[in-house]
């Protein structure tokens, strides 16, 4: 039923005043209360997700969070460096440490004031080094290692800023609905005052503040706007959508009660960064255990045949690498290196995750048991604010400034507890990133 059809019922122009007084007071309630049914309520089971707390499936054609993450990981500029990061890794993986090339001479020796034999020498010859090119590929693997620890970290955060672009747009896009929805209301009110303007049934300053009322409304719609188009340009430039195509799921839903715990606990051990970081390690270890040979010296041989006039044979050789001036000491001094820096990186690395957990932890818990709390402490209570007011002014005891005070405060609550909302989710996702969940 349209709200405002009960006017045209009234004749009496004071009961005429009283019902617009209501009437404002409703329209400009409005977008709060919508808010507060369309952007999230715990315990609607309307917006609830599956079972570990994750949004639902999304109206047709408009993206949820599953989809951007899934594009996040993909398309996001961080995720694109971090795959070329991978790719440079194992590019240096499988072209370190090769061994040198063979080799292959020819040499022709004559004596012009001798008997005039000429001699030609065809030899090959190939290096040996068993210990160098092993230590440098696990000096290799080891850095590699850490460079798809760097590119998961990015990708992670790419993820994670997608999906808290995603919440950002999900909320402006339930404060344009609600507000556009509240100034069509006004208008609305504002056609049926005048008539009764000209009717005289009306007072100027009921026309005039609920005049007022309308442009703050559109003004606070043209802001919301300028903010839903905002969000949606930041969540496309990350999704790499065109922002005009950017359509986001209605509705949010907070984790169920004692999954923060499981993810907290977990230590990050899904993380791929720390298994990278710990491959690291591993093959830090493996180099400097292969560099304690590197003073041992490369070795060459080499063969060939030889022609002197019409005769051939053959000719062998040994060449062994003295190590007097390098006896290796770079390489083990690389590799003890590279040692106390992976295990310098791991733990690092470590320590930031289980902050990151226990900050996200405290966060979401503080602010879903605040929510908590002040839902219980302040609902009820504006309820009844609101009936007094109400009932009041259809009595005459109380004024319209009254009821839009108690409209007000209403406002309020209802933006204080979106507040909380949004720093629970943002804790939220902050949770599941640190725990692996985002990656």
């Amino acid at each position: 039923m349209n709200p405002l059809s009960p006017l045209r019922a009234f004749e009496n122009p004071t009961a005429a005043r009283r019902c617009i007084a209501v009437l404002a007071l409703v329209t400009l309630a409005a977008p709060t209360v919508a808010a507060a049914q369309t952007v999230l309520d715990p315990a609607d089971e309307r917006h609830r997700g599956d079972a570990d707390g994750r949004p639902g499936d999304a109206d047709e054609g408009s993206l949820s969070e599953a989809e951007v993450i899934r594009l996040a990981r993909d398309r996001a500029p961080a995720s694109v460096v971090a795959g070329a990061t991978e790719a440079l890794a194992d590019a240096r993986a499988r072209t370190a440490g090769l061994h040198p090339n063979p080799s292959l001479s020819w040499e022709r020796e004559a004596i012009p004031t001798g008997p005039g034999e000429v001699e030609d020498v065809v030899a090959a010859s190939i290096p040996i080094d068993l210990i160098r090119p092993r230590a440098a590929r696990s000096l290799a693997g080891s850095e590699g290692e850490w460079m798809r620890a760097e590119a998961s970290l990015a990708r992670t955060g790419a993820v994670l800023d997608a999906v808290l672009a995603y919440y950002d747009a999900v909320l402006a896009q339930a404060r344009v609905e609600v507000l556009a929805q509240a100034v069509a209301d006004l208008d609305e009110a504002a056609r049926v005052l005048a008539r009764r303007e000209a009717a005289g049934s009306a007072s100027g300053y009921e026309s005039t503040r609920l005049a007022i009322a309308g442009e703050l409304g559109r003004s606070h719609l043209a802001e919301a706007r300028g903010a839903l188009t905002r969000a949606q340009a930041r969540l496309a430039g990350l999704l790499g959508l065109a922002p005009a195509s950017v359509r986001v799921a209605p509705g949010l839903a907070l984790m169920p009660a004692g999954a923060e715990a499981a993810l907290a606990h977990s230590g990050g051990a899904a993380r791929a960064a720390i298994r990278h970081a710990q491959a690291s390690q591993r093959l830090a270890a493996e180099a400097q255990e292969r560099a304690r040979w590197s003073w041992l010296p490369a070795i060459e041989l080499g063969g060939g045949v030889k022609r002197a006039g019409g005769d051939y044979g053959y000719v062998v050789g040994v060449s062994v690498n003295l190590p007097i001036f390098d006896r290796g000491q770079a390489l083990r001094a690389e590799a003890e290196a590279r040692v106390a820096l992976s295990s310098a990186r791991a733990d690092a690395l470590a320590r930031t995750i289980d902050a990151d957990l226990e900050v996200a932890l405290v966060s979401f818990r503080a602010a879903r048991q605040e929510l908590e709390r002040f839902d219980a402490r302040t609902a009820g209570q504006v309820e009844a604010l609101l009936a007094a007011a109400k009932s009041g002014y259809r009595e005459g005891e109380r004024s319209i400034v009254e009821l839009l005070d108690a409209q007000r405060a209403q406002t309020e609550v209802v933006e204080r507890r979106l507040s909380l909302l949004r720093t629970a989710k943002r804790a939220e996702a902050r949770l599941r990133a640190a725990a692996g969940e985002l990656q």
